[in-house]
């Protein structure tokens, strides 16, 4: 069973219903996005610190009591609440919640939180068989301290390096982007891609790009991720995409000429919208999982 399904065919993932929506004259879909998705959830942790009433301390006053405002109060509170990007606080906020949840379940009192509540929950988890990133994630989501020096000394080290993609599995892509039997859409979306490889881009960097802003010169691509995983300043991180290959496939050229036919003078703040079949975009940015999807489907 285990042999078959995984070299069953991956399946391309379905198509969304477009939502009708009207007009819109902003320049920003990405961020307008992102910044609706900080509210929502500013308000689930608003409603936790509601709950927590005097054990969160967001009431307090300053030590220099009368200089700031009542209003200012709450913009310097709201800031707090809307910090960080959307997933990170999806993530830190549902881990809360669930720990929340299961005092209640278990009828223990939870405000003030303390170590042994902590250590009960984490032992709870590890009955549970849960998988070896959950106690770590609600560490990081409570906050924890580290009691040890190494983890001061070690801690710029990255944790993990992330897997390289085998060059036959490159070579693949780029005789599809090449290739004029796949629909344009979709050899698009693969060029898109071999861009973020051969810049060394993450997923959601490659997203945060200005496809009016992109330069192309002799040596290969130039542009700019207005917002990346480290710096969240809007100050930019400038990349490059070579104009080189592991085949013989000019696809850095071929998907250049494509992506300028698919979107003549477009002016939006994410590179290219989410695939929604091989032949068609939608108006919104890329969702992860869905391009991962995509990605095994249209190569495998």
């Amino acid at each position: 069973m285990a042999v078959r399904a995984l070299a069953a065919p991956v399946l391309s993932p379905r198509s969304k219903v477009q939502l009708p929506t009207g007009p819109s004259s902003s320049a920003t879909p990405l961020l307008d996005m992102e910044n609706a998705e900080k509210q929502k959830w500013a308000k689930r942790l608003k409603a936790i610190v509601d709950r927590a009433g005097d054990h969160a301390g967001h009431n307090r006053e300053p030590d220099a009591g009368g200089i700031l405002s009542a209003e200012e109060r709450d913009r310097l509170r709201l800031l707090v609440f809307t910090s960080g990007a959307p997933a990170t606080m999806a993530n830190h906020i549902r881990r809360f919640e669930k720990f929340e949840l299961w005092a209640q379940t278990m009828q223990l009192a939870f405000y003030p939180i303390t170590d042994d509540l902590i250590l009960k929950y984490a032992m709870e988890l590890d009955t549970r068989e849960c998988g070896p990133t959950v106690v770590p994630s609600l560490r990081t989501a409570l906050k924890l301290k580290a009691l040890e020096k190494k983890i001061f000394t070690e801690r710029g080290k990255p944790l993990k390096e992330a897997i390289a993609f085998p060059i036959e599995l490159v070579q693949a892509m780029e005789q599809f982007v090449v290739n004029p039997a796949h629909a344009a859409p979709a050899r698009v979306f693969l060029w898109w891609v071999l861009c973020m490889i051969f810049a060394s881009l993450r997923f959601d960097d490659a997203i945060h790009v200005k496809p009016h802003e992109i330069e192309v010169l002799p040596e290969g691509l130039f542009g700019i991720s207005w917002q990346t995983k480290t710096e969240r300043k809007r100050r930019g991180t400038k990349f490059m995409v070579p104009d080189i290959a592991f085949s013989k496939a000019a696809w850095f050229k071929v998907g250049l000429d494509l992506f300028n036919l698919q979107f003549p003078l477009v002016e939006r703040d994410f590179w290219v919208p989410e695939l929604d079949t091989k032949e068609q975009w939608r108006a919104t940015p890329p969702d992860y999982a869905r391009s991962l999807q995509w990605l095994h489907h249209l190569v495998w």
